[in-house]
């Protein structure tokens, strides 16, 4: 197809692993992607265990790659914080050999998390297009509940990571119409 987009989709989880709704969402995304002739690659998460820092497999061909990466959810707020924080890490070092052969012309970068805002930016700077979808506006539903207080060093760390994620975004769509400001 003469217009076909390289697209990245930025995922925390994804299938067949992944048990949230959004896995399954953007699954489905990409397949349609996928049948408008585009090439979609998902970058994701995978398993500390897993033997090479970047495994790629394939799902309803759809292009997976999964960077190595310790379990994010179920193991404390520390652990999953940390783990979170060095998403970009050790996506790009995983993938980095890859874009020499693949550049995206398009990313689409779920959130949550906000912690693939480095990656994207690196993205951003080879050309790529990123397009933001926001399903909530974290930190701020954290300082809402009283779980995170908006001067302390955490939240003034969420909140920079957060305007850093939106600054390096080319568009940025909403899931929810009650998300507007």
């Amino acid at each position: 197809m003469k217009n076909s987009l390289q697209i990245a989709l930025l995922s925390d989880e994804y299938l067949p692993d992944g048990t949230r709704v959004h896995s399954k969402m953007l699954h489905e995304l990409a397949v349609e992607l996928k049948k408008y002739g585009h090439k979609v690659i998902v970058i994701t998460p995978g398993t500390k265990k897993q033997s090479k820092r970047l495994k790629i497999d394939n799902l309803d061909e759809i292009e997976i790659w999964r960077f190595r990466c310790p379990q994010i959810r179920g193991v404390g707020l520390v652990k999953r914080g940390i783990t979170e924080i060095l998403l970009s890490l050790r996506a790009w070092v995983a993938i980095y050999p890859k874009l020499d052969e693949k550049k995206f012309d398009l990313c689409i970068n779920y959130s949550p998390t906000i912690f693939f805002a480095g990656l994207a930016y690196i993205l951003k700077k080879q050309g790529t297009c990123i397009y933001l979808i926001l399903r909530d506006f974290f930190p701020k539903w954290m300082i809402d509940q009283g779980r995170i207080h908006a001067k302390s060093p955490i939240g003034l760390f969420f909140r920079f990571i957060e305007k850093f994620n939106y600054q390096t975004s080319n568009f940025i769509a909403l899931q929810s119409p009650k998300n507007k400001v």
